[in-house]
């Protein structure tokens, strides 16, 4: 039986679909999309206009020529040209987006030297949503009179440059809930009287986690006083007098061999920082030295830290050679720990078996203060 052709026609349906489904679903649609490619879209509609809007991973806006098309998807700036007076107001308008959306985490980076990057807009050192920022390859050259970042908790700083010191300290203190702090290669000008702000800038009260990457930290150690957790790579001997970690619990050392330059006094330094944390239970030593000249020694100091005596549980030493200023470290540890569960050492692969062996073989000869430490060893 052959059916009538008006069987066999379908419809075409004329509506539109996609602009039917909710705005929930169509920010996780242009979620997919180059930024780009997501801002076109406000061409379609009142609607579009904004919705790309709820898109704050910046993806593809690397370069200059990205930014020229670009901004011609942004209702409030459009210029010719994209010069660098069009930057700041692309940061501007992209800021104010997010903010008014109520945003919790901003991670804004850009690929060129600090110098050369997007200056930042105050508003973010106002908001009072951000728990979680991260600044990288930026220039911080303005702030508020009174910036505030209430809610903030962690705080990541990398190739930022400060064009003062009092910036940097500003910031810091606007963020009066701040849990993590992580600086790595901060650049910044240092006032001409440094002193007189070690002495009067109080420490970050909530600070549970640091981690600071420089050859010279801009900040006195003084503001992470309160931390609980260190993690401290390529600071120099600047830092003869240190404050007391009341809170510092666990702590991680990187002896990096930074630029060519051994780290000079390295172990003096160490054992100032043990005479620091009386409730420092966990130890993490690093010892990235390769090729550097060993300028120091380690010296038995007349009284014991306080952490030693009652505190530290494990020490964990990583690429160790087995110079004679390591292994004196070592065997006064041992020695003088009183509640040491364990000792772990890596040794560094660029010591053959032999050397690795007689290490070994000093290591098991040292005196253990404490009766339930164990020694492991690893090749």
């Amino acid at each position: 039986m052959m059916m009538s052709s008006s069987h066999h026609h379908r419809s075409i349906p004329t509506e539109d679909r996609v602009s039917n489904l909710p705005d929930s679903i169509l920010s996780h649609i242009l979620s997919f999309l180059p930024t780009k490619s997501s801002a076109a879209t406000s061409v379609l509609s009142k609607r579009w206009e904004t919705l790309w809007l709820s898109l704050f991973d910046l993806d593809d806006l690397d370069g200059r020529q990205s930014f020229k098309d670009f901004i011609n998807f942004l209702p409030r700036c459009q210029p010719h040209e994209a010069t660098d007076t069009i930057i700041p107001c692309i940061n501007e308008i992209i800021i104010d987006a997010a903010f008014q959306r109520g945003t919790q985490t901003l991670d804004l980076h850009k690929v060129y030297r600090p110098k050369d990057q997007l200056k930042l807009t105050r508003r973010i050192f106002t908001c009072r949503t951000l728990t979680f920022l991260k600044l990288k390859n930026l220039c911080v050259n303005d702030l508020p009179f009174l910036p505030n970042i209430p809610l903030l908790k962690t705080l990541h700083l990398e190739n930022v440059y400060f064009t003062t010191q009092t910036h940097i300290f500003k910031l810091l203190l606007a963020c009066p809930n701040l849990e993590e702090l992580q600086i790595i290669h901060v650049i910044v000008l240092p006032p001409k009287n440094k002193a007189a702000f070690d002495e009067h800038l109080p420490r970050l009260a909530r600070l549970v986690r640091a981690t600071v990457s420089d050859d010279n930290l801009p900040i006195p150690f003084s503001l992470l006083s309160g931390v609980q957790i260190l993690n401290v790579k390529s600071i120099w001997h600047i830092y003869i007098q240190l404050p007391t970690f009341q809170n510092l619990t666990q702590m991680e050392i990187f002896f990096a061999n930074f630029k060519g330059r051994s780290w000079r006094d390295k172990w003096n330094w160490t054992l100032e920082m043990l005479q620091h944390t009386p409730k420092l239970q966990d130890l993490t030593i690093h010892e990235d030295m390769k090729d550097a000249i060993c300028e120091d020694n380690w010296h038995d100091p007349q009284v014991v830290p306080e952490c030693l005596s009652s505190q530290l549980r494990t020490l964990l030493f990583r690429d160790c050679i087995g110079r004679q200023c390591e292994l004196q470290f070592l065997k006064y540890v041992m020695r003088n720990s009183m509640v040491l569960h364990s000792v772990t050492i890596h040794s560094a692969n660029s010591i053959n078996f032999n050397a690795k062996y007689q290490m070994l073989l000093k290591l098991v000869t040292f005196r253990r203060g404490s009766r339930a430490c164990r020694l492991k060893f690893h090749r």
